[in-house]
This record gives C-alpha cells, structure tokens and sequence, in this order.
C-alpha cells in the first residue's frame, strides 16, 4: 500500500493506491481498507497484467494528527513482505502570511496557494505593508514579502527574531525599491546576504525582448517530482533584479545569462528564499503559476 498524494493537510482528499496477486483464473480481488481500526471502504482491484491488481481508496482527514491505514483482502493476497499497512501524519495547515506593496502584488500568490478551493494546505492572511503588524509576524509560519518596498524597523527586527530564532520562512518578492533600508541594510545584509547588481527590464519593448528561466534544480525538495514526463515550461520574464548571491546559498532556478532566478540560504533556526522576479507583471502572469 502507498500513498500517492505528496501534499497532506486536514480536510484535503488524499489518495492510497494497493497491488496485490490473484489467481489464474480471477479477474479481481475485493480489498477492505480500515482507517485507525475502523472501516472505511471496499474496493474491487483490477487485474492488470502477471495477475496484478490494483486499487485506489479515498480518505479525507477532519484532522491533524497520525492516520495508519490498512488494506485487507479477502481473495487473492499480498506478496510477502509487501506492506499492507501505511502510517502517515497529516500536519496543520500552515499559517501563510502575503504581506504586498499593492493589491495586485498579493493576488498570483494567493491564487497560487489556493489551487484547491476546498483543499487548501494554507491559511492565509493578507495584508498591505501599510498595515502589518508584529502580531501578524508572531501568527505566521511562513511569511511572504511581495513588492514591499520599506519597513519600521521595529517591524523588520520582528522579522528577523522570527526566521533566526523562531525557525520561522521567508519569502520575498523584492519591491521596486531595493535601494531601502529593508532591502540594503536588512534583508540583503541580514538574512540573504546578496549584492544588487542592478534591474534587468524589458518592460514596454518589443515582444522578442525577455530572459527566459531556463534551469531549475530539480533535485530540490520543492521542485522534485514536479515534471513527470521530462518537460517543463520555462517562463519568459520582462523585468528582473540581477543580483549575486552568498556562496552559501543554494540556487534553485537561473536565467539563460545564468543570472540567480530563485535561491534558498539558512538563516539561524529559519530559511528565507528569494525571487528575482516581481510577483506582479504588467506583461505576464507570475511565472511560477
């Protein structure tokens, strides 16, 4: 028994798939599937060819929390050794706090984090960076900055307690602005040492004239099994921050000049990923949906 699903969150659907053998001369076996003890459905696995068969069991958790589900069959039988129980652990939603220069700074992401409707992984909150407030940061597991162009410093001293000490992650769209002190003399100094280069833009000329993102690692855990027939789209951006990253940080995406797209670095009990890319386009839609 496997879990086919990757993404786990209370009240999203998830999908347990089972093989076993039957006879010669059956075309299916029925399998049982019980869920913490208790009995939850009844399934007829196909035959497929060498005598295997195989099916798929649904199963929404309510809740947080550990789930062992077990496939029992009355005709045919599993091989020896083969698993018959799978024990997972479904975790809370992540608290994710969007925190834009603009309305429109925060509306790819949120669609993005909200691809299943009535499946989310994530609770969101949003806000302008006019109103963010410490309490805001304390809520959040995962905190996105998008186009924000300046904080306090009260506000940005919160920031970093909650990456280096609390173990808390960080996202950032930089602003247009990087030449503020969120930016100078705090995220690119304190949290993902960087130095900007300057802004790549093709913004207002011709259609031919954009940086394509042409290499992602694929062996990252965020990006691993993300193109299962080999093919991924490379998206075509029209304005860019060329910056050069610590040699500590980890690049997860570049652009066809091999410039960094995306990068990851620790950052004390936390980690913080950076975009070079805006989240908003007046050219196009944010490239990672």
């Amino acid at each position: 028994i496997s879990l086919v699903d990757k993404l786990l969150a209370p009240g999203r659907k998830l999908t347990f798939r089972v093989k076993g053998f039957v006879g010669a001369h059956e075309n299916k076996m029925d399998i049982e599937f019980f869920v913490n003890g208790e009995r939850k459905g009844k399934s007829g696995g196909i035959k497929h060819s060498g005598n295997i068969a195989e099916a798929d069991f649904t199963y929404i958790p309510e809740n947080h929390g550990w789930y062992s589900v077990y496939a029992a069959v009355n005709d045919g039988y599993f091989e020896p050794g083969e698993k018959r129980r799978i024990t997972i652990k479904v975790p809370q939603k992540v608290k994710v706090l969007i925190a834009g220069g603009k309305p429109e700074d925060i509306y790819f992401l949120e669609r993005a984090l909200k691809l299943d409707q009535d499946e989310s992984m994530f609770s969101i909150r949003k806000v302008l960076e006019t109103d963010i407030t410490q309490p805001d940061i304390q809520w959040a597991d995962i905190i996105i900055l998008s186009g924000v162009s300046d904080l306090t410093e009260s506000l940005y001293q919160s920031l970093l307690g909650a990456v280096v000490e609390y173990g808390k992650g960080m996202i950032v769209f930089p602003g247009k602005n990087t030449g503020s002190s969120l930016y100078t003399d705090g995220i690119f100094r304190d949290i993902f040492p960087a130095v900007v280069e300057k802004r790549v833009n093709f913004e207002g000329q011709n259609d031919g004239n954009y940086s394509i993102i042409d290499w992602f690692d694929f062996t990252h855990p965020i990006l691993r099994g993300i193109s299962r027939d080999g093919s991924f789209y490379r998206p075509e951006v029209k304005s860019f921050l060329k910056i050069n990253p610590s040699i500590n940080t980890h690049v997860l995406a570049r652009f066809n000049d091999n410039s960094m797209a995306a990068g990851e670095i620790a950052c004390g009990k936390g980690k913080a990923v950076v975009f070079t890319v805006d989240a908003f386009s007046d050219d196009s839609e944010l490239p990672l949906t």
